[in-house]
């Protein structure tokens, strides 16, 4: 079993988990992964609204494949890089992706928001054929009340555990396509 192959250790397909509210269309399931990192944010004024907010400046989290336990991927990236991030260990390949235009998340008050992310075109390697990416199952990850203005002034920064099931989906691998 390859990472990214979309067959589980029995040689079975994948199943698409269930995950209310980011369902994908974007092919097969290739891999699943278990993530553990944190979260980054520095306080500052929402742009769009001007009140107080932490604002993300990216992950920083390693993932573990869901069946096999083995390190597969790194996670980073964030705004400033124009996007999220995923590394495979496996060859160097990389993917990034975004939050599709119209996609409204959750925002419960405990944790980061299960997302749905398109991969942007242009990588090789494994995470060649991944198309979106689904964080689900998340916790931890939210940085709490919004900021004071002490703390903007300081331009505090604040990192915060988090985990979270990342489903990489996209095209199978050609030996596997039509199984």
């Amino acid at each position: 079993m390859a990472w990214l192959d979309g067959h589980a250790p029995d040689g079975s397909l994948i199943p698409a988990p269930a995950a209310p509210g980011v369902e994908v269309s974007a092919g097969h399931v290739l891999g699943m992964a278990q993530a553990r990192g944190e979260q980054y944010y520095m306080a500052g004024w929402d742009p769009e609204s001007h009140a107080p907010k932490w604002l993300g400046l990216g992950p920083s989290a390693v993932l573990f494949d869901l069946y096999t336990g083995e390190y597969v991927a790194d996670h980073g990236g964030g705004p400033a890089v124009g996007g999220p991030t995923w590394t495979a260990v496996a060859d160097g390949s990389t993917v990034q992706a975004n939050v599709p235009p119209g996609f409204h998340q959750e925002k419960p008050p405990d944790r980061i928001p299960n997302l749905l992310l398109y991969a942007t075109p242009g990588s090789g390697g494994v995470m060649g054929r991944v198309r979106a990416v689904q964080r689900i199952e998340t916790s931890g990850g939210h940085p709490g009340p919004p900021p004071t203005e002490a703390q903007i002034d300081a331009a505090e920064q604040r990192t915060v555990p988090y985990s979270a099931l990342y489903v990489f989906h996209g095209d199978l691998p050609e030996e596997h396509a039509g199984h």
